[in-house]
């Protein structure tokens, strides 16, 4: 008998088709996913379900930037060892931010290519 451990992936991101298309890739993965429109609502979620992975739209529109949405992930002492995919590309200051942080990725490429560093980032 096989044992298949699940893991809960976070879909943080403004523009609701965007967000059902990877939370349906995500599924077809074999993975569980929530998904919230906007940085307090993914915060307010990862208070209550610690998530494995939290993809995150680097753009998250009149929120601003996602790297926000990162620190406020990182202070929270629960929460500080969560993985992030920042998806999209970043300034050059976010750059020098995430530099070097083990727990962020940047993902520029395809919607197939994400699930694939999705399953990266869980198996490290």
């Amino acid at each position: 008998m096989e044992v298949r451990i699940v893991r809960l992936i976070l879909i943080v991101g403004p523009d609701p088709q965007r967000r059902a298309e990877r939370h349906r890739r995500v599924h077809a993965a074999g993975h569980q996913a929530l998904s919230a429109p906007t940085a307090v609502h993914a915060l307010a979620l990862a208070g209550k379900v610690r998530p494995s992975v939290v993809l995150a739209e680097a753009d998250l529109g009149d929120e601003g930037r996602a790297l926000a949405l990162v620190r406020a992930l990182h202070a929270w002492e629960a929460l500080g060892g969560v993985s992030v995919v920042l998806i999209g590309v970043l300034t050059p200051e976010e750059h020098a931010v995430v530099a070097g942080d083990r727990r962020l990725r940047v993902h520029t490429g395809t919607e197939e290519a994400l699930i694939a560093l999705v399953d990266e980032v869980l198996a490290a």
